[in-house]
Parts: structure tokens; C-alpha cells; sequence
């Protein structure tokens, strides 16, 4: 089995599952080549990150037919054929006689005839002139969400949408309780294994997929986090004493937390659901600082925190290079049912800090909906909290804002408030 039928046999487990990750692995069951993982993960997440430029150029091509309603076998088969040849560049002669391959083992005699006579053939198209639909298609995101990023970035819009349908590579946040970032470098390429500097974070590196299969990932030398989000956590007072990460799940912030405070603090962990990834993770770092517990953050009541830190639920936003379908299975019914599941999150958390104390709210999205807007809107009701402005080189306005059209890296929000 070769890449192109793994991804292929991924991309028809979405169509039902609509859910990448999950289709992805349940394809992958039982492939132990490493090296053919990575090549049906590129073509997998290749066609879904450019999925409705793909279709529209391929429905060009068929004229008289749709793609929605041609078999679902040979239309996944057009779609990884098309992407080959119009976003990767591959030479016709190859990516074609694959995709014929393909449809003589899953599809009949009038498939072939198809997939070789529209991929043979096939060639970039022109794409709408009006500026929502143009950018719509040919970045492959649903026009309404467009039409929200035009409101936010403006002229930025367009760049925005390049570098969220960009390959961002593996982020590690290295412990720097166990080891530095020169030394793990020196240690995973000594391994034959990819690892450079990361691009802004003293403490991250760029590394490939097998690191985390790798004893230096088993014995908790670094654990994965992007870049943005590492600098979200690198501003904060590491001087208090009890600190509470209520929304903590899979456990990236909270063990940040625990390294940075030299795991001599005391630390809550909770979330409602995704504990037992925070567990794994805090016994992988081999951190002793860190409670956790199993709550919702709208709900839970603890005394005498000094900082309550808020990675609460979001619209991902700003994680969608890494996140490739989740712009299909957004709505804004969605993101208005998270604000206000912030908003509950944000006033639960008011009660919980004690006076002199900090609320750290952090998004992973770039809507000033989920943002600014809400605290600014927070703030206005709590009369006892004011805005502590972020002054570093990340930001503006007062707050922590990190953007993949401008820093390369994802879409981070913090906003730190203090209790008079």
C-alpha cells in the first residue's frame, strides 16, 4: 500500500466521520513505515487544507458533472490527483498514472476513463472576481468566515489566510527543569533526528514527528507547544505562591508553569473533561508541583488564589494551519455559544482570585469577539479588576496578542487582569 491509498482511504473516513485527526488514525491502523505515514499525511491534510480550491477546479474541468455527485471512491481519488498536480507540482505522468491506479482497483472501466481524461488535462483556472468569493475558493474557507476575517484584518485579510494554510512544523517547549535548549538540539541531532532553534521562544525547538516517539520524549526532556503559546506564559509573576489553571486540559500551560515556577509552587489543574492527558503529561515531566482535579471552571470554588489562569474553550482561530478542517466545522452560532461559556468561565474565576490577585484569560483565536472585546466588556461589570498591560513585543493595546500572518507562528491571545 502506497501513500495515495492510505490518504485515500483517510479522505473517505472524513466524509463520514467529518473529523480529520480521527480519520486520519483509523487509516493509519497497522502501517508501521513511518516514512509512509508522513507521505498519506501530506496528500490527507494537503487535499482538506485546499479543499474547496481543488473542487472548484476540478467541477471546471468536468463541465457538465459536479464532484459532489460523482462516486465517492473516484471523486477522492480526482481530489488527491488534483492536488498533486495544481498545489504540490508533481509532473502529470506521475501523479496521474497513480490516480489511474487507483481507480482500476477501486472503481470500473468508465471510472478510469474519467480520472485519466480530467487529470491529463487539468490545469489551474481563473477564479472569481469578487473579493469574498475569490479569496472563499481559492484559500478554501466558507465565505462567512471570510467575510468575519475581512471585518477584523482588513487589507491583512488575504495574508491571514496564506499562512493559516500553511505546514507549521512540530513546536517542542523544552524542560528546562531536565535539560537546555543547545543540549537538546545536540541530542536529538545526534539521534539523526531534525531539531533547530525556534523563532522566537528561547525555549522552543523545531523537531520532526519521530521525536515524540524517542526515550528523550518518554523521559520528559521537552513536551509539544507551539511557540505562541510558550511566550503566552513566559510574561507572567512567578513570585506568587498559589496559582490555578482551570481550563488545563491536555496540560501544556500547567506544566509550563510548574518549569517556570522551578516546580516550587502551588498549582491546581483542573478542567471537566482531558484529565487524564494532564496525569500523563505531569508524570512524562516527572512535575510534583501540580494538583489536579477534576472541574468545570464555571463552577469550581477554591480560596486564596493568587493567579487564576484561563485557557478557556475558543474558536481556534488562530490554530487553524494546524487544525485544518476545523474552519469546515465552525458556525457562528458555534463561536457565540463560546463566548458565552467565556464570559461564565471569566465571572467564576472573579470570585475565586483573592484581592491583590491576577485572572490570566488566554484564547488561541484572533476574533476580538472571544478577545478584547469580551474583557473589555468583563471589565465594564467588574468593578474591582482593572487591565494589566502587556508592554513586550508581542501585542498591542495593553494585551498578549501573537498572529501566524506576522509572527509565523499561532494565533495567541492574553489579556492579564488584577484584583484591587
Amino acid at each position: 500500500m502506497k501513500g495515495r491509498e492510505i490518504a485515500l482511504k483517510a479522505l473517505l473516513f472524513y466524509e463520514n466521520m467529518r473529523d480529520a485527526d480521527a480519520s486520519f488514525s483509523r487509516a493509519i491502523e497497522g502501517i508501521k513505515s513511518q516514512k509512509l505515514i508522513n507521505r498519506s499525511l501530506e496528500i490527507f491534510y494537503g487535499v482538506l487544507r485546499w479543499l474547496y480550491r481543488i473542487d472548484y477546479i476540478l467541477n471546471k474541468h468536468l463541465h457538465k458533472k459536479s464532484i459532489d455527485k460523482i462516486h465517492i471512491w473516484t471523486r477522492n481519488i480526482m481530489r488527491i490527483g488534483a492536488f498533486e498536480r495544481i498545489i504540490m507540482g508533481i509532473p502529470d505522468y506521475a501523479s496521474v498514472s497513480e490516480a489511474v491506479k487507483l481507480a482500476k482497483k477501486y472503481g470500473h472501466k468508465g471510472t478510469v476513463g474519467l480520472v485519466n481524461a480530467v487529470l491529463r488535462n487539468l490545469s489551474d483556472v481563473n477564479y472569481p472576481d469578487e473579493e469574498l468569493k475569490r479569496l472563499s475558493v481559492y484559500y478554501s474557507f466558507p465565505e462567512w468566515l471570510v467575510g468575519m476575517l475581512l471585518e477584523i484584518f482588513g487589507d491583512e485579510t488575504e495574508a491571514f489566510l496564506k499562512a493559516s494554510n500553511r505546514t507549521p512544523p512540530l513546536s517542542v517547549r523544552v524542560n528546562r527543569l531536565k535539560t537546555n535548549r543547545d543540549e537538546l538540539i545536540k541530542i536529538l541531532k545526534q539521534s539523526r533526528m531534525k531539531a533547530k532553534k525556534g523563532r522566537h521562544s528561547p525555549w522552543s525547538i523545531y523537531t520532526e514527528g519521530r521525536a515524540l516517539k524517542s526515550r528523550f520524549f518518554n523521559e520528559g526532556m521537552f513536551t509539544v507547544q507551539d511557540e505562541s503559546s510558550t511566550l503566552a506564559l513566559e510574561w507572567i509573576d512567578t513570585d506568587l505562591d498559589v496559582y490555578a489553571d482551570l481550563c488545563s486540559s491536555p496540560g501544556g500551560k500547567t506544566t509550563h508553569l510548574a518549569e517556570i515556577t522551578g516546580d516550587k509552587k502551588f498549582i491546581v489543574a483542573g478542567d471537566i473533561r482531558g484529565m487524564n492527558r494532564v496525569v500523563e503529561n505531569i508524570r512524562r515531566l516527572n512535575l510534583k508541583s501540580i494538583r489536579p482535579v477534576i472541574a468545570d471552571a464555571r463552577r469550581i470554588s477554591l480560596r486564596n488564589v493568587d493567579m487564576v489562569i484561563l485557557d478557556v474553550p475558543c474558536s481556534g482561530l488562530g490554530t487553524l494551519a494546524r487544525r485544518v478542517d476545523l474552519k469546515y466545522r465552525l458556525t457562528p452560532k458555534r463561536i457565540n455559544s463560546i463566548v458565552k461559556i467565556q464570559e461564565e468561565i471569566l465571572e467564576n474565576a472573579s470570585t475565586i482570585v483573592k484581592r491583590g490577585g491576577y485572572i490570566y484569560f488566554i484564547t488561541c483565536t484572533v476574533n476580538p469577539e472571544e478577545n478584547q472585546k469580551l474583557i473589555k466588556k468583563c471589565l465594564a461589570k467588574m468593578k474591582n479588576f482593572g487591565l494589566i498591560e502587556y508592554e513586550g513585543e508581542y501585542g498591542g493595546d495593553g494585551f498578549f496578542q501573537t498572529l501566524p500572518h506576522v509572527h509565523g507562528i499561532d494565533g495567541v491571545f492574553g489579556a492579564m487582569i488584577k484584583r484591587r
